[in-house]
């Protein structure tokens, strides 16, 4: 059977706020859009409803976060569905989990965490929003809990490209710069190493060899679908519903 799959813009979007884009992140429950860039700029968009189209101005919200240093750049940001927390990271290793504030529909600084020893490649947060997981350019990966307590931290003594968790948020699976994909469980012990189809196929001693059509890829990105939960709390009023606005340069 031959499946299709059929893809049209939908909208097409300026952000001016900085000079180059290095991340987006789409809000599913809520439908907020996080985008960062160079200069550590990282802002919040939501758009107007179907129903409300506004031609003179695209964005229902349009909102800076700030709290990365300018000679930064953001690279990565998670949504934690669940919760509705955000999470970004820059190229110097800073985390920031941001929360909105009900009263006035804000965002600010929940928490903030650098270990000032190597940089973050990759960061996702479990199905159920109770755990986030962060995998670091020197090889280290560190679990830790939605209130900010670490649940387990372990040196994978490899080159990490990816993290991701499985659908029941038991296991972590990590990908490696050269194709594996390996789970630890929930106390961060070695469980198994995942099949992949596309590596198992390759022989040992051609990809060593390094020839460009036999060598091992590496893992750019992995993501384990799961339909996002419904999150907690209910809509704050002022949200779409409420004919909140919000701008900011």
């Amino acid at each position: 059977m031959e499946i299709k799959v059929f893809i049209y813009l939908s909208k097409k979007l300026s952000v001016p706020f900085t000079r180059e884009l290095r991340c987006v992140a789409w809000n599913y429950n809520r439908g907020f859009i996080c985008a960062g860039g160079v200069d550590g700029s990282a802002r919040l968009f939501k758009l107007h409803p179907e129903s409300e189209k506004n031609l003179n101005n695209p964005f229902y919200m349009n909102s800076a976060l700030e709290g990365h240093a300018q000679s930064a750049s953001v690279e990565i940001a998670q949504w934690n569905e669940y919760y509705q927390k955000l999470t970004t990271s820059d190229d110097t290793g800073m985390i920031i989990v941001w929360a909105p504030n009900h009263q006035d529909n804000t965002w600010y600084e929940e928490m903030m965490n650098n270990r000032n020893k190597s940089t973050v490649v990759d960061m996702k947060w479990s199905h159920d929003g109770n755990k986030v997981a962060i995998a670091y350019e020197d090889g280290q990966v560190i679990v830790g809990s939605v209130e900010g307590n670490r649940i387990w931290a372990k040196d994978a003594s490899a080159n990490l490209n990816a993290v991701a968790f499985s659908g029941d948020s038991q296991l972590l699976l990590v990908g490696l710069a050269d194709g594996e994909v390996h789970a630890y469980d929930s106390n961060g012990n070695f469980a198994l190493k995942i099949p992949m189809a596309a590596i198992e196929n390759v022989e040992l001693e051609a990809a060593l060899a390094g020839s460009k059509d036999s060598r091992k890829d590496m893992i750019v990105s992995m993501e384990y679908y799961v339909p996002p939960l419904k999150a907690r709390d209910p809509e704050p009023r002022g949200g779409v519903d409420g004919k909140f606005c919000l701008t900011e340069v």
